[in-house]
């Protein structure tokens, strides 16, 4: 079941990579690109090098657009099949929805009229990597609470994520007040 779950990763993988293309759209808060991709595999033992594993799990991943239904184990099942792969079983074990807010605009023209303020120049559109994904503004947005991000955003996705001084301080500024002149960013 191993070899047959490495065969499978390729498979879902290249059917992954047509996915982002397929199902990007532009959303009011920017560019947002879902995301497929194959995030686990367990399957025998390193101890038991002897047995032959009977059973292989592989985790998939994926990020969605707001407007669509989840169809996500039922297009992986048929990617599958068609490489004569069949899958015994794919179950959805977790969903988070995502929510665009409604009713945000006094938010953002506050952030947007102090971000000018302190440099000068209109807040830059979020990369597409931040929109796509899941945040914790959505369970605000899920119930009505209108909510936005903005702040610094690391350039590294890593294991060490790492902000600069400059990057907290300007935006402790623009947090602070609508009319920041008199704070200089860094």
């Amino acid at each position: 079941m191993l070899v047959r779950a490495a065969a499978a990763v390729g498979v879902l993988e290249r059917w992954a990579d047509g996915y982002s293309e397929r199902y990007a759209y532009r959303a009011a808060c920017g560019t947002v690109i879902p995301k497929a991709q194959v995030c686990s595999i367990r399957s025998g033992h390193p101890t038991q090098s002897a047995s032959t594993p009977q059973i292989a799990s592989l985790g998939l991943a994926r990020s969605r657009r707001l407007d669509l239904i989840p169809g996500f184990a039922r297009r992986a099942r048929i990617a599958l099949r068609t490489a004569d792969l069949p899958a015994s079983e794919i179950e959805l074990y977790m969903f988070r929805r995502g929510y665009e807010a409604r009713g945000a605009e006094p938010l953002i023209e506050a952030v947007t009229r102090a971000h000018l303020a302190t440099f000068s120049a209109a807040p830059p559109e979020p990369p597409a990597p931040t929109c796509s994904m899941w945040r914790d503004v959505n369970s605000f947005n899920e119930l009505g609470i209108p909510a936005i991000t903005y702040g610094p955003r690391s350039e590294r996705h890593a294991f060490r994520k790492s902000l600069t001084i400059d990057s907290l301080y300007n935006a402790a500024v623009v947090y602070a007040t609508h009319d920041a002149r008199s704070v200089q960013p860094r």
